[in-house]
């Protein structure tokens, strides 16, 4: 049985290009997609933690920051929520959606 779920693994989707990585807002992205083509979603999204964030990047330690912040509760919620939609109709039957 594990080499059967190996090998439909590995066979590509006639849905989407498994192949390239797609870049953008997940919004916009995520409209593009037929519905009930994706297995697992992996999101990270702003939390609306109310606070700023720096970290130093790589070798060079390049400054990087962003602010976790949204002007409400209610716009925090209203940015999410077209998202969750879209989530919604592209996964398939038996989806796992992660949440960090």
């Amino acid at each position: 049985m594990l080499g059967a779920m190996a090998q439909a693994a590995s066979k590509p989707s006639a849905l989407i290009d498994t192949r390239v990585i797609y870049c953008g807002d997940n919004l916009e992205q995520l409209r593009k997609l037929p519905d009930a083509c994706v297995d697992l979603i992996y999101i990270d999204p702003p939390f609306n933690s109310n606070r700023n964030y720096e970290v130093f990047w790589g070798e060079t330690k390049e400054k990087r920051a962003f602010a976790d912040r949204h002007a409400s509760r209610q716009a925090y919620i209203e940015f999410m929520r077209p998202r969750c939609v879209e989530f919604a109709s592209v996964l398939k039957d038996h989806p796992l959606c992660q949440n960090c």
